[in-house]
């Protein structure tokens, strides 16, 4: 399992899942090049391979996260 902040996340679980939640009609994982027996990752991802782990569902999960984060950090702002 790859962490987000350690190891990188780009194109993989983490991204792919706010995209499959916020804009999804630009989501297209067919676009992602076949594995092949030497490669264990597509090519552009760095982290969890979006075609096993992301989904709309984590993205919300992550999108509430960090709308929790954003409302504690501005709530002194106001």
């Amino acid at each position: 399992s790859c962490s987000p902040c350690i190891g990188g996340n780009h194109a993989a679980k983490l991204e792919t899942s706010l995209l499959m939640r916020l804009t999804p009609d630009l989501v297209d994982l067919n676009e992602l090049d076949e594995l092949s027996d030497d490669s264990k990752e597509h090519v552009g991802v760095l982290g969890e391979d979006p075609l096993k782990y992301a989904s709309a569902e984590y993205g919300e999960e992550v999108l509430q996260k960090l709308l929790a984060v954003v409302k504690r950090e501005t709530a002194e702002w106001g």
